[in-house]
């Protein structure tokens, strides 16, 4: 772009730089050498730093070829790394409203989550350059001593990285402990795996977001309406442990087979219905009584969820009709029961009428 003013944004996506100077923005070639050189005597060995003067440098550089370039460090939040990249988007756009055309943004970072802040301000102006500063280290063992310590600190004490490097291992270690005492350390690794995999299945797919609001929402659902919340989750936790009950009972007592045959049949259908059943206490009957025409939505769940179970209890029925007498295997009973059973019919009746009611939801609001 012709005529744009280049704006070096050094980002701190964790907002250290406010740890240290109280402000989270900071603005001008004067200025970012300030907070360099205070944030230097407070913490010499942080990637930060490199980052704040590998700014300056470019800031200097473009200088001498002639531009009018502008240099700033925006943080983001400490704790919330979705949080963090909408804080810095808004505090770019405070720093950019009075450019007259809209300058061309350099992005710097320290890592790769910095760097991908790059994607998000790209809708608010160009992005020109993007740099990553990778610190160089020597290469003797107590270097590399000092750099793991370096990265145990900050997994340890950032609240973003605590959580997995210290918590997930601490409550997987207190189990395994725990249960130790009674002699079931079996069942401990069993469950320390379930742990750790749930873990890594929440971070790897971003769910934290989802799982944090999702409880927000729950808080607030118990101090609106607490009786009703609490009854429809009780009913909900019991229909789930009926069903696991159901087929651990026969797994331990007939084998793999009867227990994938109780779980389909049984174990599934009584956990869904309990889903149903907490729908309708939580959410349909609140609804009802606001009047709210939203509860046409929350029928469509329940409509599909009980459809859904009566597709998996007539999957276990017709499996254990298909492996009476051992004539095929389980993979195989299970393919033919899919087919040949009312599966796929009720999941597909259910989906149509959730349809339907969704679409009268519609039609009414509009």
């Amino acid at each position: 772009m012709v005529g744009a003013k280049p704006l070096i944004i050094v980002v701190d996506l964790d907002d250290d730089i406010s740890d240290v100077l109280g402000i989270s923005v900071v603005r001008g070639e004067e200025e970012v050498l300030k907070a360099a050189l205070k944030y230097s005597e407070e913490r010499p060995e942080d990637a930060d730093l490199n980052a704040i003067f590998s700014g300056l440098s470019l800031y200097r550089k473009l200088k001498a070829r002639g531009l009018d370039p502008d240099i700033a460090i925006v943080g983001g939040h400490r704790r919330d790394i979705v949080e963090a990249q909408v804080k810095i988007k808004e505090r770019v756009k405070g720093l950019i409203e009075n450019y007259n055309p809209e300058p061309e943004l350099y992005i710097v970072g320290d890592g790769l989550d910095e760097v991908m802040v790059a994607e998000i301000l790209s809708d608010i102006a160009p992005i020109a350059a993007v740099k990553r500063i990778v610190v160089e280290q020597h290469a003797s063992i107590e270097a590399s001593y000092a750099l793991l310590l370096k990265y145990f600190r900050k997994a340890s004490s950032e609240p973003r990285f605590s959580k997995y490097t210290l918590g997930v291992p601490g409550l997987i270690l207190a189990i395994i402990a725990l249960l130790s005492l009674f002699n079931l350390l079996l069942e401990a690794l069993k469950i320390a795996i379930l742990i750790l995999g749930l873990a890594l299945l929440v971070r790897g797919f971003g769910l934290e977001t989802l799982i944090v609001s999702a409880f927000k929402s729950m808080i607030g659902d118990l101090r609106e309406m607490p009786y009703m919340k609490l009854a429809s989750l009780a009913i909900f936790l019991i229909f789930v442990a009926g069903g696991g009950l159901i087929t651990y009972y026969s797994y331990s007592s007939w084998g793999l087979r009867e227990a994938v045959i109780s779980f389909l049949g049984l174990g599934v259908p009584i956990a869904l219905l309990g889903a149903a059943l907490y729908v309708l206490i939580d959410r349909v009957l609140r609804e009802l009584v606001r009047g709210d025409i939203g509860v046409l939505s929350s029928i469509a769940i329940m409509v599909v969820m009980v459809f859904v179970a009566s597709a998996f209890h007539s999957l276990g029925v017709n499996l254990d009709k298909s492996l009476e007498g051992g004539a095929v295997s389980l993979t195989e009973g299970l393919l033919q029961s899919m087919l040949y059973s009312r599966f796929i019919p009720n999941i597909v009746v259910g989906a149509a009428l959730a349809g339907l009611l969704e679409l009268l939801l519609r039609v009414l609001r509009s």
